[in-house]
């Protein structure tokens, strides 16, 4: 066991006196604590004077603002939150807890560790209370055992000021509930005598609690706080306690607080919508455009929408359905699904794999994105392209992009009513939520039911196999009231419902049968269903009076089907990965980029997650969705505090704003995950213990259901064993180490309108239309013009009638500079020119022997070798084997390979050395220029391409962007990080003044003959700019009268003028171009 480390959490409400007196108690330990949290309950609290105070006292003091459920325990569970987020071992961390009005003997702590060091991980201490009745102080010891009867009758003794455990022990229990504003103490034990933790009292510690300070306490007898945690705390226990010790709780609740009983909770009443004045052409048949990614490789899953679809096509009000299916999984699946639609009488647009790869060009993706399993922001964005095509091909009818695992409900009139209404509303977007299962991974919805099982098991235990089965609409309404994300274990807003037990919904009349049916259906909650806690659907409510929202899922209706165009459905990606929440992304962008009106809506839809594999390992997933959510919600805000309708043009500061607070998000969801984890642990361990004690409901269950129950835990072992977590924090860590955030915001920016859009191979115009075909060239400019315009007028409130007016001249004083943006658009990406240029000095000195030093990938290497004997060098280990499979005729060499070549003095007509020495530090690239030139016959040339200097500056240009170079001196040598097009990973750059390289290639005795300067597009500010430096070198004593003095290299180097010619390289790993 590590060495036991101590932290004492204190939660307060800024009673500033005794919090000092409390602070003045643990500086006399005998035993220092290493930490000493202090959490601040108000929102306009004093931390910076909670913080001098501590500086006074020379504690290691630490300050926070309750950032979860306001009260005494959503405070305490922020600091305890605040350890487990750094705390490496928490079996060997000891929490003790101290009230703000509480102190301890000096001797405290010290008992406590010598307790913890023999292995107790709950111990509790002797408290003396001064009262009215005892103003002197009466002693109460500590229960000698942790019993769960002793604390359903009333508590034994224990409340926080002389509580100390491990605080792995306190996140198995679930920390502190925060639905108790009082009774917290009580609940607390309760759930860690389910642990059966190893637990020791010590009554030689002695912790002090005060009644008689005069500020108000939650103990109060008749206080508001206390009277509702005793309501809260017996509907929560009632059901485990016998009658006896229900009967001796409520006395002991009523003698000393002044509580009574609440009435049983009734059901709710059903709520009715407000209603508005039929719109002008509400009854108007409608004509709808479905949207739906199918799987093959479990067609059968979207088999019931497609039945539910069709039972639509008959209804009265609706015209005719339209369902455009997208492919996503195995070829023979899709054609089932075809087949099975048609069957049906639907009128299908299947798009398959080969219409995938056509329509690339249209949307930000790449070849390699069409797969046969693809993630769900690329198989949206191309969805969303297609069913804007059908939609554009029947007026703009509305499109309605739902996940396959939907489900249409029973009555149809409701949803037809709603989808009417949101089509005569003028909204633009209907987000339309979903009943049944939350759309999020599995793992982050364990926690919450395993609450409710657990404690429906136990409640089982307690009472007779034919009792009668309670209301679950009536006994869990009392705590969904303001409540939206009681059922998802990493909310933010609802942490005050993650101890709470839900009553699950059975068929059953009985306990006995409600029993055999959870144990049957619990393993279920491994694939994502809602066995205790169903997504209730939204309230319904007309659209205009719907809230603005972003929170998109597999429901939304979208009234301007332009938006399916012009917003491609992408997401950040990691390691080339979309993350998740790209949905939500998209519908920010239409809301305050775009303008439109979005709003979340009821059309009432069920999400069915039965065919998901209950053994599937989610855990990549639930990464994504960690990271994905993250950056949706920064970049939500980041345009949200724009005023009015902006373009997605993103300045610095915000850059640096959205990249940061992804990763605050990012961190604080994996604290409220690696919380989530600790307690489904817990709860695995109770519910281990109670089917090893073979209680009745276990007995009398049937083999299967035995069976099912047993496999249920097996399968939650796996997921709480802390491999689980170690891999969920390194993903999460990784994915923000490596995502291409940045780079997403730059896509964003190159959202252009219609037709023009950014590819691999840079801006082109393409109309995915039927035929896929470019458009004319009258058509090319025209576009162009507009986007110019777009891009650099988006602030402009006449901006539609200035590119209409474009269309009929280029004499507009705005359209100044416009062909810099048409050369961009139709001549060949920059890289692409670098690798011509650079052949084409190939073939015009006729080498024979030719070096690619740092060669990188194969790619066209093997055209080149056509013209000459050509060997390759690179260092990268990965990439030997790729050169013998691709281009097994082309000679690779490894480093012991090129030293062997050197010390034989082997030497080449050529070499080339493409974009490596700007992916170098200094001594590297002189050692690399001093091999070439070793290497380099007397009568060789040496071409040399490095990333333009002078380029410094241009932070967002077509092919790549660089990061934070704004306070760079071009004249200073230097590094900065950039990221290329096309993938996701941001690399090192090293910048060097025109001079230093000069200077190193005469140092390295190569003599310059020709300088060369690429010409690129900066796409921010859209104007051409310098991309690329072509050096072509001779040896020193070859030029300028056999020296290698600088001054007389540059004197003839001024005989010849530069080149300037637009051209673009190829990719090599060395340099990160």
């Amino acid at each position: 066991m590590s060495q036991l480390c101590h932290s004492v959490v204190i939660a307060t409400s800024c009673r500033f006196e005794l919090l000092k007196r409390a602070l003045r108690s643990i500086k006399i330990q005998c035993l220092r604590p290493q930490h000493i949290v202090v959490v601040v309950d108000q929102k306009e609290a004093e931390l910076d004077s909670i913080r001098r105070l501590g500086r006074q006292l020379e504690l290691p003091v630490e300050v926070l603002a309750n950032r979860r459920t306001p009260g005494a325990s959503g405070a305490w569970n922020t600091g305890l939150d605040h350890l487990a987020r750094f705390v490496s071992d928490p079996t060997s961390h000891i929490v003790s807890i101290l009230d703000d009005d509480d102190w301890w003997d000096g001797n405290y702590l010290a008992s406590v560790h010598d307790v913890a060091r023999s292995g107790a991980d709950v111990m509790a201490a002797a408290i003396t209370r001064y009262d009215t009745a005892t103003p002197e102080g009466r002693v109460s010891l500590p229960p000698a055992r942790l019993l769960a009867k002793d604390f359903l009758r009333g508590n034994p003794g224990i409340q926080g000021s002389n509580l100390s455990a491990r605080l792995s022990t306190l996140l198995l229990a679930g920390l502190f509930d925060e639905a108790l504003s009082s009774c917290t103490d009580r609940d607390l034990c309760l759930r860690l005598s389910d642990l059966q933790p190893a637990y020791r009292a010590i009554p030689n510690a002695v912790a002090h609690h005060d009644t008689l300070h005069g500020y108000s306490r939650l103990s109060d007898k008749g206080s508001a706080a206390k009277l509702k945690g005793l309501d809260v705390f017996h509907a929560k226990w009632q059901r485990r306690m016998s009658a006896e010790q229900y009967g001796k709780s409520c006395a002991r609740a009523q003698r000393l607080f002044g509580w009574s009983p609440a009435p049983e909770p009734q059901a709710p009443e059903p709520l009715q919508s407000p209603t508005l004045p039929e719109t002008e052409g509400a009854c108007e048949p409608l004509t709808l455009i479905v949207g739906v990614i199918v799987s093959g490789s479990r067609p059968e899953r979207c088999f019931p929408l497609l039945e539910g679809l069709r039972r639509l096509t008959q209804h009265r009000q609706v015209r005719g359905i339209e369902i455009v299916l997208l492919e996503n999984g195995e070829a023979s699946g899709f054609g089932t699904i075809i087949e099975h639609g048609r069957e049906l009488g639907l009128n299908l647009w299947p798009v398959g794999m080969d219409a995938q790869h056509a329509a690339v060009p249209a949307v930000p993706l790449q070849p390699e994105d069409i797969t046969r399993k693809k993630p769900i922001a690329i198989a949206r964005t191309l969805l969303q392209r297609f069913v804007f095509e059908v939609s554009h091909a029947r007026n703009y009818a509305p499109a309605w992009i739902l996940d396959d695992d939907f489900r249409l409900p029973n009555d149809l009139d409701e949803l037809v009513e709603a989808i009417s209404a949101c089509r005569n509303s003028g909204i633009h977007v209907a987000l339309g939520g979903n009943s049944g299962a939350a759309p999020v991974p599995a793992s982050s919805l364990l926690r919450t039911q395993l609450v409710d099982i657990t404690h429906f098991l136990q409640w089982a235990n307690c009472h007779h196999p034919d009792m009668e089965m309670p209301d679950a609409d009536a006994e869990n309404h009392r705590w969904l009231k303001d409540h939206n994300d009681y059922h998802y274990d990493l909310t933010r807003s609802s942490t005050d419902r993650l101890e709470t037990p839900f009553l699950p919904h059975f068929e059953a009349d009985t306990l006995a049968s409600a029993t055999s049916e959870l144990l049957r259906r619990a393993e279920r909650i491994m694939a994502g269903e809602a066995v205790s806690r169903p997504v209730l659907p939204p309230a319904a409510c007309p659209p205009q009076l719907a809230k603005d929202s972003c929170l998109r899922g597999g429901n939304t209706l979208v009234l301007d089907s332009t938006l399916l165009r012009d917003i491609p459905n992408m997401a950040p990606r990691v390691n080339g990965r979309p993350t998740r929440r790209s949905d939500m992304i998209w519908a920010a962008s239409a809301r305050f980029v775009f303008g439109k009106s979005v709003k979340a809506v009821s059309l009432p839809m069920n999400h069915d997650r039965s065919t998901e594999r209950a053994d599937e390992d989610d855990t990549q997933r639930l990464i994504d969705d960690i990271v994905g959510y993250s950056f949706f919600r920064s970049y939500e805000e980041a345009l949200g505090a724009r005023s009015g309708t902006c373009a997605a043009l993103f300045t610095n500061d915000e850059r640096k704003q959205i990249d940061r607070r992804t990763r605050k998000y990012a961190l604080e969801r994996l604290a409220a995950y690696r919380l989530s984890f600790w307690r489904v642990a817990g709860l695995t361990k109770v519910l281990s213990g109670l089917a090893n004690d073979e209680p009745w409901w276990l007995k009398h269950a049937s083999a299967n259901d035995d069976r099912a129950f047993r496999r249920f835990i097996e399968l939650l072992r796996f997921t709480s064993d802390p491999a689980h977590l170690k891999r969920v924090e390194t993903g999460v860590e990784e994915s923000l180490e490596v995502g291409d955030f940045n780079g997403f915001l730059n896509d964003l920016e190159n959202v252009s309108p219609k037709n023009l859009r950014m590819t691999p191979s840079g801006l082109q115009l393409v109309d995915i239309g039927k035929s896929l075909e470019l458009a004319t060239p009258v058509g090319q400019e025209m576009m162009i013009r507009r986007a110019f315009l777009s891009w650099r007028f988006a602030y402009r409130k006449d901006l539609v009638e200035l590119m209409r007016a474009s269309l009929k001249s280029e004499r507009l004083p705005e359209l100044t500079g416009w062909r810099a943006l048409q050369e961009a658009v139709l001549s060949e990406p920059a890289k692409t020119r670098l690798d011509q240029h650079i052949h084409g000095r190939l073939e015009a000195f006729s080498s024979q022997k030719v070096l690619d030093y740092g060669c990188g990938k194969p790619r066209e290497a093997s055209h080149w070798a056509k013209t000459c004997h050509l060997t390759v060098f690179d260092i990268d280990p990965a990439l030997p084997g790729r050169w013998q499979r691709e281009a097994p005729d082309i000679p690779f060499w490894t480093t012991p390979l090129l030293e062997q070549a050197i010390e034989g003095e082997e030497s080449f007509d050529l070499i080339i050395c493409s974009l490596v020495l700007c992916a170098v530090d200094n001594q590297d690239m002189m050692e690399i220029l001093q091999n070439i030139r070793r290497l380099t016959g007397e009568a060789g040339r040496v071409v040399v391409a490095v990333c333009d200097p002078a380029a410094l500056k241009v932070s967002h240009a077509v092919d790549q962007t660089r990061h934070e170079t704004e306070d760079l001196n071009p004249s200073l040598c230097s590094s900065y990080k950039k990221t290329v097009t096309g993938s996701s990973r941001s690399r090192t750059e090293f910048h060097r003044p025109i001079e230093a390289y000069r200077r190193a290639f005469a140092r390295a005795g190569l003599a310059i003959r020709e300088e060369t300067v690429v010409k690129g597009f900066d796409a921010k500010h859209l104007e051409r700019a310098p991309e690329f430096m072509v050096f072509e070198l001779g040896t020193s004593l070859d030029w300028a009268g056999g020296t290698s003095c600088p001054l007389r290299q540059r004197t003839a180097r001024n005989r010849h003028p530069h080149g300037v010619r637009p051209m673009s390289g190829r990719l090599h790993p060395s340099c990160g171009c």
